[in-house]
């Protein structure tokens, strides 16, 4: 029988409107491209929202592991959802990821490898239920588990757990070295079940069209060392996302870059192209309304270009 994999990416709503839950859709994807035998794991419908305690639980109830994506918004939520459902059914794994688990301290450390272990020891001190941490960028290591979730987590990279009563940590996983053939969520029909679902829901689309920030502003966790190095998905990825976002009437879009406008290098305009793709969809189908945005630093003139091209078109 196939494992059953359930996910969770609680996030908050906005005006009535819900997150699709972006960070798990892309591991989903990402794994059932990558995996020898994707067939072999069955991933659950996502909690995707604020739920109470006894429904997130429920839905939950029948997985055999459960990958938790953890940011601030919902962090305490799905610490209990966890917390319950290792109560009770304690076989049941638990895995949690995400940037409250990378970058957890009461500390101003910049990020190390050293730093995240010791985030990641405190983390499953504190929360002695999780049965295994995934540290930083999530597709590799994800792979990685659930080829190795019943067998030695030694080999699972970016990893942090306890066993024997020890506390271990693995190496950190490389970042991607290029963003090329990465799947999209959205084209490979990874949310299609979901919103089949919950038919009558309004979604908010997350855009990704690059990772990575060169800047190291010290309020922010973009541009640690493991993210200062912008790649780039390939613009044939971005404008289908941007043609899915139309066809499926979506009507507010988060840009989930954190420099949108910025100079890329042998590429300058790319972004104002982007952002011309971006009015293409709205003039052929009425959609989306509104582009939520993280401006370039240090590239006024651009950005200016970008929002009067948004703007102009309403």
């Amino acid at each position: 029988m196939a494992i059953k994999i359930g996910l969770a990416e609680v996030n908050a709503p906005f005006t009535g409107q819900r997150y699709l839950p972006y960070s798990i859709g892309c591991l989903q994807a990402y794994a059932m491209y990558k995996l020898e035998e994707p067939q072999a794991f069955e991933f659950l419908l996502p909690v995707f929202d604020q739920i109470p305690v006894k429904e997130a639980v429920a839905q939950l109830w029948n997985a055999d592991i459960v990958m938790f994506s953890s940011y601030v918004w919902g962090e305490r939520l799905s610490l209990e959802y966890a917390r319950v459902l290792k109560h009770l059914r304690p076989s049941i794994g638990i895995v949690m990821g995400g940037p409250q688990v990378t970058y957890y301290s009461n500390s101003k450390m910049p990020w190390t490898l050293k730093y995240a272990q010791d985030c990641s020891k405190a983390y499953l001190a504190k929360h002695p239920f999780i049965d295994i941490l995934i540290r930083g960028e999530g597709e590799q290591p994800f792979v990685s588990f659930l080829e190795n979730a019943y067998g030695d987590w030694g080999k699972i990279p970016s990893a942090s757990f306890v066993k024997d009563g020890a506390f271990n940590h693995t190496a950190q996983c490389e970042r991607m070295p290029s963003l090329d053939g990465v799947p999209s969520p959205y084209l490979e029909g990874t949310f299609d079940p979901l919103m089949s679902g919950y038919p009558k829901m309004q979604w908010i689309f997350t855009l990704e069209t690059n990772r990575g920030c060169p800047y190291q502003c010290s309020f922010c966790g973009w541009g640690t060392e493991v993210h200062k190095d912008v790649l780039r998905f390939p613009l044939g990825r971005v404008y289908g996302d941007l043609d899915w976002i139309g066809q499926h009437k979506i009507p507010f879009v988060v840009v989930g870059d954190a420099n949108f406008g910025f100079k890329h290098p042998f590429d300058e305009d790319r972004d104002i192209e982007i952002a011309r793709y971006m009015v293409e969809v709205k003039k052929r189908y009425g959609y989306p309304n509104a582009y939520s945005i993280q401006a370039a630093k240090n590239a006024a003139e651009r950005v200016y270009t970008i929002h009067k091209i948004l703007h102009e078109v309403g």
